[in-house]
């Protein structure tokens, strides 16, 4: 008798939850480390008070819950519920790292002889984490002034700020600079690095074009 009645009460939670079903929002977003991202989950059809919304990931790895696994920051996981909506429901994943990517649902679960167990999950959100692009480095050249014209050797500054894996050098006429005309070190300030090239006034009507030249390199750094 006992067997039958469960078996009845699961029938009938079974057809209950068919009127049910959960919209997520969006279904995928692609963000860098850094960054926050919100899915959002609908509970359309029946309301049953026993019923337990809550949320995991699943990975090639596995499935986690939020915010119950032990590994899991609870304060990078926030699940929420729309204060006025009550069958809208919020996850806010903040600080974004690549290994919170995965496809996030939410699902609907009621208490069966001690345990939870679902019945209804949205369709699942994929979160994709990209790595952080780098920023260009941008450069400032300080032509020499009249000034500088009228005394016997002048100089152009470069400026460079983003220098970090980048290779600084000076070329005149796309060449290295010739004899008699001489580029200094980069010299490096906080957030920023400059370089100067030194041209005597008299030789400045042979060349045509002086030029700061940056090389950017991946996962190294130039001493």
């Amino acid at each position: 008798m006992e067997a039958s009645l469960v078996i009845l009460f699961l029938t009938l939670l079974s057809y209950s939850f068919c009127a049910t079903s959960l919209s997520q929002s969006p279904l995928a977003v692609t963000v860098v480390p850094g960054e926050t991202v919100t899915i959002s989950c609908i509970v359309e059809g029946d309301k049953n008070e026993l019923m337990n919304l809550h949320w995991y990931r699943q990975t090639a790895t596995g499935v986690q819950y939020f915010p119950t696994d032990s590994h899991i920051t609870a304060n990078r996981f926030v699940p929420s519920q729309h204060s006025s909506i009550s069958n809208l429901h919020f996850l806010t994943i903040t600080s974004i790292t690549d290994m919170d990517k995965g496809t996030y649902y939410c699902a609907l679960s009621h208490p069966v002889r001690g345990s939870l167990v679902d019945f209804v999950q949205g369709e699942g959100s994929s979160v994709h984490v990209e790595e952080k692009p780098e920023s260009a480095p941008t450069i400032q050249l300080h032509h020499p002034s009249k000034r500088d014209l009228s005394s016997g050797n002048i100089e152009i500054i470069c400026i460079i700020n983003g220098f970090e894996h980048t290779h600084i050098f000076w070329t005149v006429d796309d060449e290295a600079p010739p004899v008699g005309v001489s580029a200094a070190p980069p010299t490096l300030e906080k957030e920023l690095a400059y370089t100067k090239i030194f041209i005597p006034v008299d030789l400045l009507a042979s060349y045509d074009i002086f030029t700061c030249t940056i090389k950017r390199y991946h996962n190294s750094k130039i001493p």
